[in-house]
């Protein structure tokens, strides 16, 4: 059975990898053990497409997710995920002139990396995060968190540099979400560039 891509529109997508039962999420932090026991559970249904070569659950459902202050990603307790973090700040900031720029991070967790992106770059910043923890505002209101999704009510919010790391794959309509990205952009920004923004990750 072919599968449409949610990203080419074509009926070319094959599922190599059925899963059933699966927690819906991983770092989750539950007050009590019932409460982990008790996690919606869904069907991973992983499909390739050969058409453009996306790799995407044909089973996603958004509706047993819960992205709140109890999902816990944070990575940074191993210096080896902080030394990448620090190389992909140096990166941004030296060889992407990341200075002086105004940035919006999607999907920006607890806010280290946005933190670091704007304290060594002498940026201002805006992340969005349901999951964040902490104060609102930093740096003397140069660093700001809005505890919600990005969308369209967000789109509006002008930026020079906008990040997006590891969120696409939490994301049932990966266009939508880029394509209200690509409205937020410069409005000098080709189309190539954003491209290659939104595909740079730090490896």
């Amino acid at each position: 059975m072919n599968y449409r891509c949610p990203i080419c529109e074509m009926y070319a997508a094959r599922v190599f990898l059925r899963r059933e039962n699966v927690p819906v999420h991983q770092n989750f932090l539950f007050d009590n053990e019932q409460e982990a026991i008790s996690m919606s559970r869904g069907t991973l249904n992983i499909a390739i497409c050969h058409n453009c070569g996306f790799v995407f659950n044909t089973d996603f459902d958004a509706g047993l997710l819960s992205y709140d202050e109890k999902y816990e990603n944070t990575q940074s307790y191993s210096p080896v995920f902080e030394k990448y973090l620090d190389d992909s700040v140096n990166y941004l900031i030296h060889q992407r002139g990341v200075n002086n720029r105004r940035i919006i991070e999607v999907g920006c967790g607890k806010g280290h990396f946005l933190q670091k992106l704007v304290e060594q770059g002498d940026n201002s910043g805006i992340g969005f995060d349901p999951s964040y923890i902490g104060p609102l505002e930093k740096l003397a209101g140069r660093l700001r968190f809005r505890k919600e999704f990005y969308d369209e009510a967000a789109a509006d919010l002008v930026a020079d540099v906008i990040v997006c790391r590891h969120v696409i794959e939490h994301i049932g309509n990966p266009l939508h979400v880029l394509g209200m990205i690509r409205r937020a952009s410069p409005p000098h920004l080709t189309h190539k560039s954003f491209l290659r923004l939104l595909t740079w990750n730090g490896y």
